[in-house]
């Protein structure tokens, strides 16, 4: 999907809207666009450093993420979550307790097909799904791709590329591009040590995503964020979990301009942005006019020193 980056101005481009009240139960630093004639986002990261803090047992309760998606007719979150991945310990093959690498997933809205289901290796299913609102005619539902596959485990300073777009009509799809391996001597240890694979590109299937036919319009929007376990509307809990030197190298948005379609800055002027609970638990650069990138580390113990 390459595509000429296009600087100029938009004929009819409607302007950014203000930013809404934070919702509560996570930290995340969030920059999204206008809902106008959107027709997908890319990104190009260098995946950050983390330390997580806040445990139950071995189970992590923060789970850092770093998603793309956006709101078409209803809302849909897609990318990567730090997850449980396979390890060896005393020469045997376990799952980790707690979070150890980024792995894709996509949360999608839906008011037609779900595609729940389990694994079924047998007909080359390798993700899950579920619906987490099975009683509601509009189905909230989560899907994963499975842990067997360490080529799809991408760890800190690994160089990516993450698309979220539309493949066909009412159904979006997560690709990512592998630009570099990580350098990161904790990386390269963590894959030798587990004969975890080198990470290579990831397809997502495509997924339902209903788009609005009555404005045909979306907004899209890129989020670093700490998740934090069952805290979903609740106060945001104090942690010294951190998660620094993401790197969004640039940030476009795609538009069809003049019957083709191009990538646009995401930037400053195109970007509605929100740091919450608290912006003095984030620590960004300014968002590059020409190219939407920034630098971020998300460092919530600085708001309670």
């Amino acid at each position: 999907m390459n595509k000429d980056i296009f600087l100029g101005n938009i004929k009819d481009e409607k302007a950014k809207d203000k930013s809404p009240n934070c919702f509560l139960g996570a930290w995340y630093h969030k920059v999204f666009s206008s809902r106008d004639k959107w027709l997908g986002i890319e990104g190009t990261i260098t995946l950050p450093k983390v330390t997580i803090k806040r445990f139950k047992e071995h189970k992590n309760l923060d789970t850092p993420s770093i998603y793309m998606g956006g709101m078409a007719k209803y809302e849909s979150d897609v990318g990567l979550s730090f997850m449980c991945g396979y390890i060896i310990e005393n020469g045997e093959r376990i799952i980790s307790p707690n979070g150890i690498v980024f792995r894709p997933f996509w949360r999608y809205i839906t008011d037609g097909e779900t595609d729940t289901g389990a694994y079924d290796f047998q007909n080359e299913r390798f993700y899950s799904a579920s619906n987490l609102t099975p009683n509601k005619s509009v189905s909230n539902c989560y899907a994963h791709y499975s842990p067997e596959f360490t080529e799809f485990y991408y760890l800190p300073g690994d160089k990516i590329r993450i698309q979220v777009f539309y493949p066909k009509q009412d159904y979006m799809q997560l690709k990512i591009t592998v630009i570099e391996k990580s350098k990161f001597k904790e990386s390269i240890e963590m894959r030798k040590i587990n004969k975890w694979k080198d990470p290579i590109d990831f397809e997502s299937p495509v997924f339902s995503s209903p788009e609005d036919n009555i404005t045909n319009q979306k907004s899209f929007k890129r989020v670093n964020a700490i998740d934090q376990s069952g805290n979903e509307g609740k106060p945001t809990i104090n942690t010294k979990t951190k998660v620094e030197d993401a790197d969004w190298e640039s940030v476009y948005l795609y538009r069809n301009i003049e019957n083709k379609v191009v990538k646009v800055p995401f930037n400053n002027q195109r970007g509605s942005m929100m740091n919450c609970p608290d912006i003095n638990g984030f620590s960004y650069t300014e968002i590059d006019d020409k190219t939407g990138g920034s630098k971020l580390s998300i460092l919530p113990e600085r708001v309670f020193e």
